[in-house]
């Protein structure tokens, strides 16, 4: 039998490196691996992977992303999933850097195929606060029973991005079951809409619904403590009397 040339094996290995270079690549934000993206179910606070001069600096309290905290320190697929009933859900972050700092952001939604759904940066224009980033009305609307992965990043330094500041989660868009609707539809006060959100685990909703209400009755002392008890219920007890900022001047 003839052999194969030494060439042949050299030039499918090279080959092969290069696919596996590219596949890392393609749809995985800087500073990222793809294993990152596939292992980690979520992470909702952030720090620079390796703070040091010209990165993010430490913040009295850290980027932070409103969802729940992960169960346990195993994070497998049989965990339950962050879900949304929206199109085009609001997602909620604590940025702890103010505009002095000159620091920009990143989000990037990623579906099941690896691809960019949608990415935006931004400048941080308000002081720190919580901010909500919603998937703009223009875009597809999410599929339901889709998952798909998001990383939000604070760019401390656009040459370094493994100096980022990230929280990253997992969102499925599900379908508003029957029982749900009718009683959304026979609540008498926005609060209590609020609240059955709450208790079917749909948190996206529950915030978005609450930080509006927030918005259009800024001197509303009720609302603002259904706000804290509502940060608290997810053990997020440090930032619940974070002030809400405007969100996002895009570049």
């Amino acid at each position: 039998m003839a052999r194969t040339p030494l060439s042949f094996w050299k030039t499918t290995l090279l080959y092969s490196l290069i696919l596996a270079f590219v596949s890392v690549m393609i749809s995985t934000p800087p500073g990222w691996t793809q294993d990152d993206l596939t292992s980690a179910r979520s992470r909702r606070r952030g720090a620079a992977a390796r703070p040091r001069r010209g990165l993010c600096p430490a913040a009295k309290l850290p980027l932070t992303a409103l969802i729940l905290a992960a169960q346990s320190n195993s994070l497998t697929a049989e965990q339950p999933l962050d879900v949304t009933v929206a199109e085009h859900p609001t997602f909620w972050f604590y940025v702890p850097y103010s505009p002095d700092a000159r620091f920009s952001a990143e989000f990037v939604l990623i579906d099941e195929n690896e691809q960019d759904v949608y990415k935006t940066t931004f400048s941080l224009k308000q002081k720190p606060g919580i901010i909500g980033l919603k998937i703009p009305e223009m875009l597809p609307p999410l599929q339901t029973g889709k998952r798909y992965q998001w990383v939000f990043s604070i760019v401390c330094d656009p040459n370094n991005r493994s100096g980022d500041a990230t929280v990253n989660g997992e969102i499925e868009r599900i379908p508003l079951n029957s029982t749900l609707q009718t009683q959304l539809e026979s609540v008498s006060t926005p609060s209590e809409r609020v609240s059955l959100y709450a208790q079917n685990g749909l948190w996206y909703e529950a915030l978005t619904s609450l930080a509006q209400l927030r918005r259009n009755n800024l001197q509303n002392s009720t609302l603002q403590a259904d706000w804290s008890s509502l940060l608290k219920s997810m053990n997020l007890n440090d930032i619940a009397s974070e002030p809400l900022t405007s969100c996002c001047i895009t570049d």
